[in-house]
């Protein structure tokens, strides 16, 4: 099988799940909105949680690849283990991390090609590329972590 096919199948799952879950609160919140202007802010909030989503799971996964850990061995043992903590700061920074440099270069994209004439939803359309660019690299990091990971010993390889 295809690791990039491995990948996917990996991200499938908690992505179908916590998609559906953000899609069901934003549908709901739209209902539930008087203002039209604030149903319209909301649909494009839902729409950001399928890239969003799919960018922390890739992140989460690649890490978990590269330095993978079991947490149910640490946590019933009931002790202190500063390497999960540490691990979990390091996600979590990541995530941070990417999420920061992805707003930054997919909002200076939009305000460059609004400023240059367009309108909004165009500039929103060609914001696009560079968030694509972003999960694409992410899922090849995926990939590459996948590849070097050794099944046998549940370690990277």
């Amino acid at each position: 099988m295809h690791p990039m096919a491995v990948v996917a199948g990996e991200l499938a799952t908690p992505l179908t799940i916590i998609t559906g879950v953000q899609l069901m609160f934003f549908a709901a919140v739209c209902a539930g909105a008087a203002d039209p202007l604030a149903a319209m802010w909301g649909a494009a909030i839902a729409a950001a949680c399928v890239p969003a989503s799919v960018m922390f799971l890739a992140i989460e996964n690649a890490v978990f690849l590269m330095a993978p850990t079991r947490d149910w061995a640490t946590s019933m043992q009931g002790s202190f283990d500063p390497a999960r903590v540490a691990r979990l700061w390091l996600i979590t920074m990541a995530k941070l991390l990417v999420f920061a440099t992805v707003v930054g270069v997919v909002g200076g994209t939009v305000f460059l090609v609004h400023s240059m004439g367009a309108p909004w939803f165009a500039a929103g359309i060609v914001g696009l590329a560079p968030l694509f660019g972003v999960i694409a690299g992410l899922l090849m990091l995926c990939k590459v972590a996948f590849e070097k990971f050794n099944v046998t010993e549940d370690q990277p390889g």
